[in-house]
């Protein structure tokens, strides 16, 4: 645990970082991300937010919600991926 995040970490016998996943919470999304989100998904909010950094690579997966849906969108390299879409029952 740092902060609120949980960390989740998988290293190799030699002790090199193949993977981070760190999850948190809206105040834990980077402002870019946050403002990217936002701009399309402006009635929902952000309950949870995903941050997986492998080699050089930093994926955001965003959860999003409003009164009817939750909406699973995924964030790399400025590009922004509806992944899944459900309806609250």
């Amino acid at each position: 645990m740092t902060d609120d995040n949980l960390n989740r970490a998988l290293f190799t016998k030699r002790g090199n970082l193949i993977y981070h996943i760190s999850y948190g919470y809206e105040k834990n999304l980077a402002e870019d991300i946050r403002r990217q989100v936002k701009s399309t998904y402006y009635d929902y909010d952000i309950s949870r937010t995903i941050k997986v950094t492998e080699a050089d690579r930093v994926i955001w997966v965003v959860n999003l919600e409003d009164a009817k849906n939750l909406i699973l969108v995924r964030l790399e390299e400025g590009e922004m991926e509806e992944v899944q879409k459900l309806k609250k029952s």
